[in-house]
This record gives structure tokens, C-alpha cells and sequence, in this order.
């Protein structure tokens, strides 16, 4: 099994085809609940935010959502304080979106190679 970065179902939701048969291709693909909390600050955000939440609600609807538990923040206060040492700070929900894979013993899809690849122990898998 795999976690779903907020990247490939933001791309998705914008009808972008390269997302749509990333996502065809993923069996089983989870989603954090910080992705889903990206997915919707967008949706509250958007010009029509009530046709854009249920419409994040709905694609939401086809994956299993991972909570971000006690596992997920130790992991992101030990990621979050290994950046932090070596200057390399990412935002802190890319670091507890990363932590919530590592903790699950999961690989991360995203493009966001810039800030993951900094992350120590976690698997990151390009779509």
C-alpha cells in the first residue's frame, strides 16, 4: 500500500490525465488525514467552496483516510527536529503528511521531491 500525496489529488481535481491514470495505477492508495485537511482548506477557499467540498468530499470518499495518531507525531517531531539540525526545514504538513507514511511503513506518492526527498527513512515514489 501506498499514501497519496495532496499533490496528485490537487492535480486530479484539476483534470489533469497524467494524475487521473496515476491514480488508475495505484491499488489501494491511503490518504492522510493532513492531505485531506489540504484538500479541503482549498476546497473553503475556492469561489464556489460548497460545490468544491463536496466535490473534495467525494473523491476523499474513495480512500481509505489514515488518521495522524501518537505513531505519526513522534515520527514527525523526530523528522521535524533532523531537518531543523541540518537546516533544511519543510512545512510542517509535508513533515507530519511524511511521518504518517513512515509510520505506517509506507511509500509516499508525490512529485514534491524537493521537500520529501530531505525526509530520512521515508520511500518516495514519483507519479
Amino acid at each position: 500500500m501506498a499514501l497519496l500525496d495532496s499533490d496528485i489529488l490537487i492535480a486530479f481535481l484539476r483534470g489533469r490525465e497524467e494524475a487521473a491514470a496515476a491514480l488508475r495505477r495505484v491499488s489501494k492508495g491511503r490518504v492522510s488525514t493532513i492531505s485531506a485537511f489540504e484538500l479541503y482548506r482549498g476546497a473553503w477557499r475556492a469561489r464556489t467552496p460548497k460545490a468544491a467540498v463536496f466535490t473534495v468530499g467525494k473523491l476523499l470518499h474513495r480512500f481509505h483516510l489514515v488518521p495522524f495518531d501518537e505513531e505519526c507525531a513522534l515520527q514527525a517531531g523526530r523528522i521535524d527536529a533532523a531537518l531543523h539540525e541540518r537546516g533544511e526545514e519543510i512545512g510542517i504538513q509535508d513533515v507530519m503528511i511524511a511521518a504518517t507514511a513512515i509510520a505506517r511503513g509506507e511509500a509516499l506518492i508525490s512529485r514534491n521531491e524537493e521537500h520529501f526527498r530531505r525526509v530520512p527513512g521515508l520511500k518516495l515514489v514519483g507519479w
